[in-house]
């Protein structure tokens, strides 16, 4: 006796939206890194560029991108402090950090450093950070 077995598998696709978004800071998305993409609750996402200027350092700049469900994109550029040694890779690691805070905040932070009485020998890091709204206004 022969049994013949049809499996079906039903074949299912994702569907995808394709969003086309026009930046305007000169270069960036020439030679820019993806250095991190998280998202919100609302599934709003939060995309941070940075901008190579050789092979371990970055632009002293945040370059954030605010993707909305609704496929609108807000542009969101930060510039860092000028005393920050953290736009440089080091160790493996980056030292300026963005995180999301539902509903529509980030926390972003950086490593500092500072000579302690002027003596290059003394060196006191600090990890800064603060509160910023997705319109860019920092809370105090």
């Amino acid at each position: 006796m022969f049994i013949l077995f049809t499996f079906v598998f039903p074949y299912t696709s994702n569907a995808f939206n394709t969003l086309v978004f026009n930046e305007s800071v000169p270069g960036l998305l020439a030679i820019a890194q993806l250095r991190s993409a998280q998202s919100y609750p609302d599934n709003t996402i939060l995309l941070r560029f940075v901008k190579p200027i050789n092979i371990s350092c970055n632009e002293p700049e945040v370059f954030l991108r605010i993707v909305y469900p609704n496929a609108t994109v807000t542009k969101l550029d930060i510039p860092l402090s000028p005393e920050l040694i953290s736009t440089c890779v080091g160790y493996g690691q980056d030292f300026v950090q963005v995180d999301v805070i539902p509903p529509h905040y980030l926390l972003l932070s950086y490593i500092t450093k500072t000579f302690v009485n002027g003596d290059p020998m003394q060196i006191l890091f600090q990890r800064i950070g603060y509160i910023v709204d997705v319109n860019g206004q920092t809370l105090k």
